[in-house]
Parts: C-alpha cells; sequence; structure tokens
C-alpha cells in the first residue's frame, strides 16, 4: 500500500510521516497519521461521538505520556 508523506518539523529535524486523507460529511479535515503498528492508538475523547465510539469507562487505563506524566485512556467497548 502506498501512503503520502507529509513534511513534519521536528527536534531532530525534518521528518517524513505516513499519512492519509480524512474526509468528513464530504468535507476535508487534512491528513492523519498512519497507524504503522503501534499497539495503541490514542484519539481526544472529544472525537468519541464523532467516530461513533463507545468507551468502556469500566477497563480504564493508566498511561503515561512522553514527559512521564500519567493520564487514563478508555478502551472501546467493540473492537473495531
Amino acid at each position: 500500500m502506498e501512503f503520502d508523506y507529509q513534511k513534519w518539523e521536528s527536534d531532530l529535524g525534518m521528518q517524513y510521516v505516513p499519512t492519509v486523507p480524512i474526509f468528513m460529511n464530504g468535507f476535508s479535515l487534512g491528513h492523519i497519521l498512519v497507524d504503522t503498528g503501534s499497539m495503541v492508538t490514542l484519539v481526544p475523547s472529544v472525537l468519541q461521538d464523532v467516530l461513533g465510539v463507545d468507551r468502556d469507562a469500566s477497563n480504564a487505563l493508566t498511561m503515561s505520556g512522553a514527559n512521564g506524566s500519567e493520564f487514563k485512556a478508555f478502551p472501546s467497548k467493540t473492537k473495531n
């Protein structure tokens, strides 16, 4: 499968990340990063209704960010 690559400048210099265009109701929302094999994919909870995700609050996970801070993540009730 072939993907578009978007330029992304970070502390490590210019990088190219695999992306796909995303549309909602026919309107372009830009590009999203292609999951290249991560064990977990996180999306903001504000997208829960938009994506039709029913989160499982009884199975909250404690995760750590890159800076070491912890946060709660909620899995989907169904595997999508």
